[in-house]
């Protein structure tokens, strides 16, 4: 009887994603007589405990075959678990496989011995077939398809396997559904997420993506009633609190909309999941909005994920990536502004093709388009088996990369004593287009503008002087720049980021997170910078007349500063906020068609007591200005108001105001 065991850890302290694979593989594997009469599956491991508890969780001496799931947050963690499994009992079977395993690498064998198998891409077939050959004393190794073999256990070429039938596939959710009820139950403590698939592939080559590989390009799909009953098994009963539909484009087949229905409804009659994340497809704006609309309905997402890595087409190029045609895209945030879906935009820092004019660029575009909030940049990483891990793809784009903590894995293990199970990747810092200098000015740009602008410090003044057709919107953020990181006053602000990036691209254990005083704790640079102006806002603001002096009216900055919502509020002390009546008239008519307007208000010196309303302020925990302890004040003023968990286009740090009494 083999004693087979599977490890998918997650960095994280709750909400852990149940392991799906343990699912796919002994389902599959299960099909076969011989192997479901001879393999005694272990609970699979989640959580992220010591190998000391491990140990005697599973007293490693008795394993036949371990299995580790690697992916970029927990890489390190599983092939520390694969050295001591193998120091203790050398007659175990290990097999490698996820997207961190860099099988492309000719030295992958030397650098993990301890590794016996590397499966390249999709699992099941590879994981029972060795299973198979371990049973009958690896008689039958040689035909082995989809998987990499260590030479110590002879030479076997790499057999290409053909993609998984997903029509023939068994449901790793339904045919173990007694399982997942037991593993549901016994872990309800953590808040478990769950992931589902309904369909594999992408007709797409993002460099970037290891889905973007050549051999993954066609999608294949789980049958409907399959499908169907997964969703209803999953939400009906298990009840996650969190859940990943996996599927590269979801909504690129035609069918997904009305599975997008059966999981409104599912999450409607039972209220869970709380959560779901999902990927777009790129070709049907349409659809797209249809799905999303549907989900919100459902209470599952409170924002619009708009993944677009970047606006340059040279870029877009470069990295293989296709986003939805430019009218399209215009036409869905249009109608996203119309019906109060908030955007949450992803965009990639240090692309190949890059440079800073480019970046700013991309950012003014956005803001043109109407995408005002939520700017997310991520770091280019290279992952081993996508393009751009590729060293043909590196030495095309003369790629030069450092590696770092990953970000997932520095957040949740830094300070535990798990901190030796920190991952790292690879991130590029520098190409043929740009050097670490210019990659250095980029960070700084993003992190500026997505605390002046997505976080709403300097917003209104920028639309303001854009709509007016005083300064555009690239022009207003380019002197800015210049002047918040090349002036002495604005250093007080400046340097702690300029210091970031610096320690980033120099010492080997730094992270990409910031640490922010009032928290005590990790946010990200931008956060951690818009936390700093709401605290010392009034020298921002004076310095900033001081800029814009014969450019921008001192009224608006007035408005602008004055509609900020503060980590001090208080609906008492500040019911009614004073405010030139010019700029509220001017914004109120703003937001009416904020894509056709354009003017400039006339002069009018009178100002107007508006009372806030906090209305909006509704929030599962207490407000932040009903706590009185002035760290946790803090902490919950950055989870309400600094990480956008105000609904509807009030996700920035202004004050809602309604009425006004005329002085």
């Amino acid at each position: 009887m083999l004693r087979v065991l599977i490890c998918a850890m997650n960095p994280a302290n709750e909400g852990f994603f149940v392991p799906l694979i343990y699912g796919m593989l002994k389902s599959y594997s299960d099909q076969n007589t011989l192997l479901r009469e001879n393999c005694h599956w272990l609970e699979p491991i989640m959580l992220p405990l010591s190998l000391i508890e491990l140990e005697k969780a599973y007293n490693f001496s008795t394993l036949d075959v371990l299995g580790i799931s690697c992916y970029q947050w927990n890489y390190t963690y599983q092939y520390e678990l694969a050295q001591k499994v193998k120091a203790v009992n050398p007659d175990c079977t290990i097999i490698a496989g996820g997207p961190q395993v860099d099988w492309k690498d000719p030295d992958y064998f030397n650098k993990y011995p301890i590794i016996d198998f590397a499966v390249p891409a999709e699992g099941e077939a590879a994981f029972r077939d060795i299973l198979l050959a371990k049973l009958q004393n690896w008689s039958t190794l040689n035909g082995i398809k989809g998987t990499l073999v260590n030479p110590e256990l002879g030479m076997h070429g790499y057999i290409p396997a053909l993609s998984l039938d997903l029509e023939k596939k068994p449901s790793p959710w339904l045919s173990m559904k007694d399982f997942w009820r037991r593993y549901f139950k016994k872990n309800a403590y953590y808040h478990l997420a769950a992931a589902i698939e309904t369909s594999r592939g992408c007709p797409y080559t993002c460099s970037y993506c290891d889905w973007g590989s050549k051999t993954n390009l066609k999608v294949r799909k789980i049958p409907d009633a399959v499908a169907k009953a997964e969703i209803e098994f999953i939400l009906g009963e298990l009840k996650p609190w969190f859940m990943f539909w996996t599927d590269a484009n979801l909504g690129i087949l035609p069918r997904d909309k009305d599975l997008a229905a059966i999981f409104s409804k599912a999450k409607t009659n039972s209220g869970f999941p709380l959560w779901l994340y999902y990927n777009n497809n790129k070709n049907n704006w349409q659809t797209n909005l249809e799905i999303a609309k549907s989900f919100r309905g459902a209470g599952l997402l409170t924002k619009y994920v708009l993944s677009l890595q970047h606006l340059d087409k040279g870029v877009l190029t470069a990295i293989g990536r296709k986003n939805l045609p430019d009218d399209q895209l215009k036409k869905l945030i249009k109608e996203l502004h119309r019906i109060d879906y908030p955007i949450f935009t992803q965009l990639i820092t240090g692309c190949p093709g890059d440079t800073f004019e480019k970046w700013l660029d991309c950012f003014s575009e956005l803001m043109e388009m109407g995408v005002h909030a939520e700017y997310r940049a991520y770091p280019f990483s290279l992952l081993p088996n996508s393009t751009a891990g590729s060293a043909e793809y590196q030495d095309y784009w003369s790629i030069e990369w450092i590696e770092r903590p990953d970000f997932v894995a520095y957040y949740y293990l830094k300070d535990s004593s798990l901190n030796w199970a920190l991952s790292s990747s690879r991130y590029v810092v520098g190409t043929s287009t740009y050097d670490r200098e210019e990659y250095k000015k980029m960070w700084l740009l993003c992190w500026m503008i997505q605390a002046f602008h997505d976080h709403g410090i300097t917003r209104l003044i920028a639309i303001a002087l854009h709509k007016g057709r005083q300064m555009s919107y690239r022009e207003f953020y380019g002197l800015l720049y210049i002047w918040f990181y090349r002036t002495i006053p604005m250093r007080f602000f400046s340097q702690r980021l300029i210091d970031h990036i610096d320690a980033w691209l120099t010492e080997s254990e730094a992270s990409f997170l910031k640490y922010n005083e009032r928290l005590d704790g990790m946010a990200e640079p931008e956060e951690d910078l818009a936390l700093h102006l709401m605290d010392y806002s009034d020298l921002f603001f004076r310095e900033l007349k001081n800029l814009l002096k014969g450019i921008c009216p001192d009224d608006l900055l007035d408005y602008q500063q004055n509609l900020l919502m503060k980590q001090n509020f208080s609906p008492e002390t500040n019911a009614f906020v004073k405010l030139p009546n010019r700029w509220a008239e001017y914004f109120a008519e703003y937001e009416k068609n904020p894509f056709d307007f354009w003017g400039w208000p006339s002069d009018d010196d009178t100002k107007t007591n508006y009372q806030v309303d906090v209305t909006n302020l509704n929030f599962p925990v207490r407000n932040w200005y009903e706590i009185e302890d002035n760290q946790r004040r803090w902490k919950a003023y950055y989870d309400q108001i600094i990480q956008h968990n105000v609904p509807g286009r009030q996700r920035s740090i202004f004050k809602k105001i309604f009425f006004k009494n005329k002085l």
